[in-house]
């Protein structure tokens, strides 16, 4: 008979039979983020645990299928969390995740049964889960003959692995929580210490050395205002490669650690000159109205006040004027760009003028004033200029001026009756979008473009755009991009599939966009939900959504249309000379 014989076994294990004709060998890898993010779903039957919590298994576990199994029952067993609906909430303030105590402790028994090594692995562990053998031989103070007698034992007891000949091998610890255990038996002065004379050799001797590490260490070892800078270095790299989660994290650091430092101008003045680039990653990762965003922006016009910083008082309004934007309180928000426009006229400053017609035509396009809309993108884009005004992106919002002038004044074109020419200035910004190279800019494009596709009827397109924006928001941490990303997906595939819980999947989506504060436009997601159970066969449902839809806009908010992929619009003359709807 034939048989299939699938064996599995450790790396180090050698069977006899490999070399065979008739035998495949295979490399099973760790588990990637999504696979752990899947078995994270699966404990938790599918309650979404806070995006931090996620992180520190995902970080900690290192695709170990059992490890995140484990910590991931920890943590819904800690009493940290609380549910609300189909998302768990941080109940108090976040600790360190805790290692199962079961197994720190046989790692730590296995490391002091090494006594005479001990304190190489816990160097090491200062290190990092890998280190270079001559960054361990800069910081130990050992000669080269104990260092690698060391170095052989540990890598004999399985807790280090070795790649590469000494003393130019690179060394890691088996497994991140082996790191731990050796990590978490030094005294906190000694562990100082040894940060700072990690910091100290990385400095002079790894010039290559990513700020983010050398600000690691920095911060361990206590040294707040050179690890600030160091912080701000990586946040600010992190930001113009639109690593967002990254930019988020640095920057966050940089800031906190200027705060515990002595009030004086000159820490104020760095503290501002960081908050616009924490303020757009915050906005990319947790949402343009989240409230870490808001405190940022709030913070920004205070210090800008305080200092009289004209420039980042503007910067800190116009980002405030998004925050009320996106929470449908338009009124408020249009009073905000109505201000910033004033203020930029009087002072004759272009750049200034740009971005406030930027924050006034999408506020008047989601009260439903197309013409209004369509004039400030006229006067705005003329003046453009991509040399002076292409980097603005990264203290304004995250997107692009043209390009969010096209893509989102090419809507109120399509609403005005001229879909040829909506759908042709739209694919205008999405090039704009791509030649500045972006990504937050072209994932920008993309979210509006996809409003424009559904509303034409345009399905196929449709697809390629939502599938490019979810691969977008999850590469470079886009949150506030994602539901909408898998909403447009969603309502595709249930319209296409007729599986009912594509419809409870877009409520999902509807709810995620809620939680991070964007309730801008919600009617018009909710017409796309009634249609999609339209199509299910559910019309009380579908009228449920449309009594929803109706019961929330305020006044003068507008639902953009009836979601109606059998309608073609006919294109209409342009107008008579004189009225301005052309871009």
């Amino acid at each position: 008979m034939r048989v299939l014989l699938v064996v599995t076994y450790r790396p180090e294990w050698r069977p006899p039979w490999i070399g065979y004709s008739h035998v495949t060998s295979l490399g099973l890898s760790r588990l990637e983020r999504n696979q752990v993010a899947a078995i994270i779903d699966r404990v938790s039957a599918g309650v979404t645990l806070p995006d931090e919590l996620s992180e520190q298994i995902v970080d900690r576990t290192d695709g170990v299928p059992l490890f995140v199994e484990e910590l991931t029952k920890t943590v819904l067993e800690s009493g940290l969390l609380r549910r609300r609906g189909e998302v768990y909430e941080v109940a108090g303030p976040l600790p360190p995740l805790a290692v199962p105590a079961s197994l720190h402790d046989s790692l730590a028994a296995r490391l002091d049964r090494l006594a005479p090594i001990k304190e190489v692995a816990q160097i090491g562990a200062v290190v990092g889960r890998e280190f270079p053998g001559s960054l361990l031989a800069a910081v130990a103070d050992r000669s080269e003959g104990q260092l690698e007698q060391a170095l052989d034992q540990l890598v004999a007891a399985e807790l280090i692995h070795r790649r590469g000949t000494p003393p130019d091998a690179v060394y890691s610890f088996k497994h991140a929580l082996v790191r731990d255990a050796a990590y978490s038996g030094l005294l906190r002065s000694r562990r100082q210490q040894l940060h700072a004379k990690v910091a100290s050799v990385l400095e002079v001797g790894f010039p290559d050395t990513p700020p983010e590490l050398l600000a690691h260490h920095l911060t361990e070892a206590g040294l707040d205002e050179r690890a600030s800078e160091a912080w701000a270095r990586a946040g600010l790299a992190a930001l113009g490669r639109s690593a967002m989660r990254e930019a988020a994290h640095s920057l966050s650091q940089a800031v906190g650690l200027l705060r515990r430092m002595p009030p004086s101008p000159d820490r104020q003045r760095r503290e501002l000159e960081l908050l616009p680039g924490l303020g757009v990653a915050l906005t990319n990762t947790r949402g343009p109205a989240s409230p870490d965003a808001h405190e940022v922006h709030e913070r920004a016009g205070q210090l800008a006040q305080a200092l009289g910083d004209r420039e980042g008082r503007f910067r800190a309004r116009w980002n405030l004027w998004r925050v009320h934007n996106v929470r449908a309180e338009f009124d408020h928000a249009i009073a905000i760009g109505e201000a910033l426009l004033r203020e930029a006229e009087s002072e004759g400053d272009v750049a200034h003028e740009i971005q406030a017609r930027h924050a006034l035509w999408s506020s008047h396009l989601f009260r439903g004033d197309l013409e209004t809309t369509c004039g400030h993108v006229d006067r705005a884009l003329p003046i453009y200029d991509v040399d002076r005004h292409g980097r603005q992106s990264l203290v304004f919002g995250g997107h692009d001026v043209r390009e969010c002038g096209l893509t989102a004044g090419s809507t109120a074109l399509f609403l005005r009756g001229y879909p040829e020419q909506a759908l042709a200035r739209n694919a205008q910004g999405l090039a704009h979008a791509q030649a500045l190279g972006q990504p937050q800019i072209v994932a920008h494009a993309h979210n509006w473009g996809s409003m424009l596709l559904q509303l034409a009827g345009q399905f196929h397109e449709l697809a390629r755009r939502t599938n490019a924006l979810a691969h977008l928001a999850d590469e470079h941490g886009l949150a506030m991009y994602y539901p909408e990303a898998r909403f447009f997906a969603t309502w595709l595939a249930a319209r296409e599939e007729r599986d009912h819980r594509k419809a409870d999947e877009l409520r999902a989506f509807l709810d995620r966009r809620a939680a991070m504060g964007s309730v801008y436009i919600q009617p018009y997601f909710l017409m796309m939900l009634a249609d999609a159970w339209l199509h299910l066969g559910e019309p009380e449902e579908a009228s449920k959504a449309l009594r929803e839809a109706l019961a929330r806009p305020r006044p003068g908010v507008s639902i953009f249309a009836l979601p109606n992929s059998t309608v073609s619009v006919p294109e209409r003359p342009l107008p008579a000379t004189g009225e301005r709807v052309a871009l």
